[in-house]
C-alpha cells in the first residue's frame, strides 16, 4: 500500500461542498479504489492517483484547533451532524496502522460532537466500544458492496 505523509496547512473539520453539512476526511485518496466512487471526479485525481493514499501528520492537532475556533462563533451551536469521511473511507487499510479514524471519533465524543460513519470495512467494528452508548451517534452504516 502507498501513502504519503503530509501536515495539513488548512481546516479539517469543513463544511461539505456536498448535503453533508459538516465533514472530516481521515485520509486523502483511498486504498479501495472503487469505481463507483465520485472521490476521484471531485478531486480531479486520477485512479492511480486517488489510491495513493495521503496520511495528515497533524490531524488531530488541527481538529482540536478547528474545534476551538468553532466553539467560539454561533456555527457551533448550528452543527447538527459531521460526516466522517465525507469523500474517502475513513476505515481503510492504513487505519489498522495509523488510527487517526479512531482519535477523531474520540475528540468529536469529548466535545460531544454529533458523527455518522459510512464505510464499507468491518475495521469499523473496532470502535465499537466508541459507539456503544454515545447519545449523539446519529447512525453508521457497513457496506460490503465490491468494487
Amino acid at each position: 500500500m502507498k501513502f504519503r505523509l503530509f501536515n495539513a496547512r488548512t481546516s479539517v473539520l469543513v463544511k461539505s461542498k456536498m448535503a453533508f453539512g459538516w465533514c472530516i476526511n481521515p485520509y486523502n485518496g483511498c486504498y479501495h479504489g472503487c469505481r463507483y466512487c465520485f472521490g476521484m471526479c471531485t478531486t480531479g485525481k486520477n485512479y492511480k492517483q486517488w489510491r495513493r493514499v495521503e496520511v495528515r501528520k497533524n490531524l488531530i492537532e488541527r481538529l482540536r484547533e478547528d474545534i476551538c475556533k468553532l466553539k467560539k462563533s454561533e456555527e457551533f451551536w448550528l452543527i447538527r451532524d459531521i460526516f466522517l469521511g465525507a469523500i474517502t473511507d475513513s476505515y481503510q487499510p492504513i487505519e489498522k496502522r495509523d488510527n487517526q479514524t479512531r482519535q477523531v471519533i474520540e475528540v468529536l465524543i469529548e466535545n460531544e460532537l454529533p458523527f455518522t460513519v459510512i464505510t464499507k470495512s468491518d475495521l469499523v467494528l473496532r470502535d465499537i466500544d466508541l459507539f456503544k452508548g454515545y447519545k449523539m451517534v446519529q447512525g453508521w452504516c457497513y457496506n460490503n458492496i465490491s468494487r
